[in-house]
C-alpha cells in the first residue's frame, strides 16, 4: 500500500535533516512557517513540495518519485528525472535539471507598531479616532486572513477602489 504524501514527507525530512531549521533551508520556508506546519510535516505550499523533491532526489530517487507523485507531478515535470527510453536512440546529451527559482523573502512578523501604523491610517482615511475604525479594521484583517489571501495582494486589488473625496480647504470666507 502506497504512504500518505504527509508519511512521504516525513520520510524526505529524516533524510535531507530532520530539525526545523535544517528542513526551512532546504525547503526555502522561514523556520516559522515550518513550525507553523508541522501537523502537514512542515510544506505549506507547492513550491516547497518542489524544493523538497529536488534536495531528495539525489539521496533517494525513489522517495523523490513518491513524492512527486503525490503531489500531482513527475520527476521529468521538475527537470530531474529522465523519462524511461521508448526505443534505443544514439547517445543524448546528458539531461541538465533547470535551477530552483530563488524562495520569495520571508513576510517579518507583524510588530505593535504595525497595527497601530494600519489601524491610524484606517482613522485618518475616515477621518475619525482610531478607536472607532478599530473593530472594522479587525474584523477586515480576519476576513482576510480566513480567505487565506496576501495582504500584498489584497491591496493591490483595494486600490483599484478609488478613494472617498476629501473635502478640500479653501480661502477662508470674505467679511
Amino acid at each position: 500500500m502506497p504512504k500518505n504524501f504527509q508519511a512521504l514527507v516525513w520520510d524526505a525530512r529524516k533524510l535531507v535533516g530532520y530539525t526545523n531549521r535544517a528542513f526551512a533551508n532546504v525547503t526555502g520556508a522561514s523556520l516559522r512557517t515550518v513550525e507553523r506546519h508541522s501537523g502537514s510535516a512542515g510544506i505549506s505550499n507547492h513550491f516547497q513540495t518542489q524544493r523538497l523533491i529536488a534536495a531528495v532526489y539525489p539521496k533517494d530517487a525513489n522517495l523523490a518519485r513518491q513524492l512527486a507523485e503525490a503531489s500531482g507531478l513527475t520527476l521529468e515535470a521538475l527537470g530531474l528525472g529522465q523519462p524511461p527510453p521508448a526505443a534505443p536512440t544514439p547517445a543524448q546529451p546528458p539531461v541538465v535539471a533547470a535551477p530552483l527559482p530563488p524562495s520569495p523573502p520571508p513576510v517579518p512578523e507583524a510588530r505593535p507598531e504595525h497595527a497601530d501604523s494600519v489601524l491610524l491610517a484606517a482613522a485618518n482615511a475616515l477621518n475619525v479616532p482610531p478607536q472607532a475604525v478599530l473593530p472594522a479594521v479587525a474584523a477586515a484583517f480576519a476576513k482576510a486572513k480566513e480567505l487565506g489571501v496576501s495582504l500584498s495582494s489584497l491591496a493591490d486589488r483595494l486600490s483599484l477602489v478609488p478613494p472617498a473625496p476629501r473635502a478640500k480647504p479653501g480661502p477662508p470666507p470674505k467679511p
